[in-house]
This record gives structure tokens, sequence and C-alpha cells, in this order.
């Protein structure tokens, strides 16, 4: 296909230097579509751990006990696999499709809350091994211009104090997370606070911040 435009430019009638900006135009749209077409990495491991931390709040012994939570996990799962799949360089990695699908299937059959955290450990780790990614903050934050940021930005919903229940916490559903909750806290990772903030959570009142700075996210 770049031969034939190639020869195409060549045989127009116009002087070599045209022709070779018109070349490069078009090979520039070329690639773009390209990567258009590719998966966002981040994207890809913030919902592979929302998956992991979440799912055992909504299945329990092949019983769903949170259908909207249930409902959302399944579709991430789903979104996952679409975008791999779609991904020149990932879709070749079979092993990943297949833990993918996997996942998916788990997921739609509730099985144990240990399956799907082993299958989205292992999907997570090849994720990170195609990119470059940071597992924790390169230096410890600023705990005055932390807090400020966390005033301005996330305590209407999440509250003061992070026990989830801001001002504006009872109108939203589903509720804003409990950042005192021991046991959910236990499985949440930098990295996957730093994608949350960065991504959003998609059905959700969780927005993202790209305004903040890479610093402020991380903190």
């Amino acid at each position: 296909f770049p031969v034939t435009i190639s020869v195409f430019l060549f045989e127009l009638n116009l002087n070599k230097e045209l022709r070779r900006i018109l070349g490069v135009l078009v090979f520039a749209c070329l690639f773009l579509q390209h990567l258009k077409g590719e998966a966002d990495l981040s994207l890809l491991v913030h919902r592979i751990d929302y998956i992991k931390s979440d799912y055992h709040g909504c299945v329990e012994k092949s019983v769903i006990t949170n259908a909207s939570e249930y409902k959302e996990l399944k579709g991430f799962a789903s979104q996952i696999q679409s975008e791999v799949e779609a991904d020149s360089i990932l879709s070749r990695n079979k092993d990943l499709t297949a833990k993918i699908s996997l996942l998916a299937k788990a997921i739609e059959e509730k099985k144990d809350v240990d399956v799907v955290k082993e299958l989205s450990t292992d999907i997570k780790n090849t994720l990170m091994s195609n990119g470059k990614f940071l597992d924790f903050p390169q230096q410890f934050p600023d705990l005055i211009a932390t807090s400020k940021v966390y005033s301005n930005q996330c305590a209407d919903c999440h509250g003061f104090t992070g026990n989830g229940e801001g001002a504006l916490a009872a109108n939203l559903s589903p509720k804003p997370r409990n950042f005192l909750d021991n046991t959910r806290m236990l499985e949440y990772t930098p990295v996957q606070a730093y994608n949350t903030i960065l991504h959003g959570v998609e059905g959700t009142s969780m927005k993202a911040f790209p305004s903040l700075s890479e610093a402020e996210r991380w903190s």
C-alpha cells in the first residue's frame, strides 16, 4: 500500500520538493491512524487493578452481593478484551489474550475471588512489562501541598477524613471509596490510586483530573 502511494505521488505533475512534502503528510496520517487503534496501557492496568481489588466486594461464594459493581467489573473485563484484541502488538501475545478471556469467563461465571485475583495479577504484570511504568512515586509527597490538593479536589466526595462521606456523597452511586476501610485499602496500590486520578472511573462519579501535575497525582 505505501509503495502504491509513492508511485501515485511520483506520477503527479509536481516538483520534487512538493512531492516530498505531500509524501511526508500522507505517511504521517497513516501513522496517526495506526496509533489511534493502539491500546492505552495505563488505562488497561487501571481497569485490571479495579477488577483485582473490587471483585471480592461484589461476589461471594458464586453469589452476586453488589449488582452495580459486578456489572461495572464485567464491563471493564469486556473493554480490556476488546482493546487488547485491537492492539497490533498485545494481540500477538497469545498467553495474554487467553488469560484475558479466562478472566472475563471467570467473572461471568462468578468464580472464586482467588481465581480472579491470580488472573488479574498475571495480566497486569504482562501489561506492565510492555511499557514503562512507575509503581511508586519517585519521592515522598509534600504533605502540606497534598492536604491542600485533597481538600480542594477530593474532600467534597470522599470526606475531609477520607471516610467516603463528603458533602456530595449522599447523592452519588456508587458511593465514594472509604479510605479508612483497611480491608479494601490493603488491596489498593499507589499506581492504582495514580491511574484512578489520571483516568477517573467510567460509570461512576469519579472523574479524571488531567489538570493535576504528575507529582500531585502521586501525592
